[in-house]
């Protein structure tokens, strides 16, 4: 059933409260219909149940290279929470005393590498949900994510390179990391910031607004 104005106290009710549809007994005249059917559509008015509820705005869907994003970003949390497990099992293999007679250093390096993982997991996990929510701050979350692990890759790295008696396999691995979020970075960052579909696409807030 359709609602329109059809005197000038309904006009001027609208008028009012713009967001309210109202039921009324007699069609409009063409004139009035021209000028609030505009106006009833732009508000997106639905009336259900005797009370008038408005339309929320549907996102763009993801679509384009964000695909191969949603990829990564969806498997990133199953990434680290494998990656932290493996740690976990080598932390209880482990022989401490062997590890401590090492120096500082080695500690220091076993302390890191747990703590990235962590903070990769919990930092992913808030990305999930930014990019699929659609969130406005998804693509600067994104850049954090990436800088932030460009310079804890360069860290690493370097503690890698003073473990007394650390392999080249290892340490290639250490230094390959950082090498990894830089192309990462150099891929996806630029895209964030000139795409127009990412813009469009994420336009929402934390609030739902």
């Amino acid at each position: 059933m359709k609602y329109f104005p059809t005197s000038k106290d309904a006009i001027e009710f609208l008028e009012t409260n713009p967001k309210l549809c109202i039921e009324l007994s007699e069609p409009a005249s063409e004139s009035q219909l021209q000028d609030w059917r505009l106006e009833l559509l732009t508000q997106s008015c639905l009336t259900a149940g005797g009370k008038s509820q408005e339309l929320e705005p549907r996102l763009p869907r993801i679509g384009g290279w964000l695909i191969f994003m949603a990829t990564g970003i969806t498997l990133s949390p199953l990434l680290n929470l494998y990656h932290i497990g493996l740690l976990i099992t080598a932390a209880i293999q482990a022989n401490w005393d062997a590890i401590f007679s090492l120096g500082a250093m080695s500690v220091a390096s076993v302390l890191f590498e747990f703590a990235i993982q962590i903070y990769m997991l919990i930092f992913s996990v808030v990305l999930a949900i930014a990019f699929f929510e659609k969130l406005s701050n998804y693509p600067r979350l994104f850049i954090i994510y990436v800088v932030s692990l460009f310079s804890l890759g360069i860290v690493g790295a370097l503690i890698a390179a003073e473990l007394p008696g650390i392999t080249p396999e290892l340490l290639s691995q250490a230094v390959a990391f950082p090498i990894y979020i830089f192309i990462l970075g150099l891929i996806w960052i630029p895209y964030l910031l000139r795409s127009k579909r990412v813009k469009n696409t994420f336009v929402a807030s934390w609030d739902g607004t």
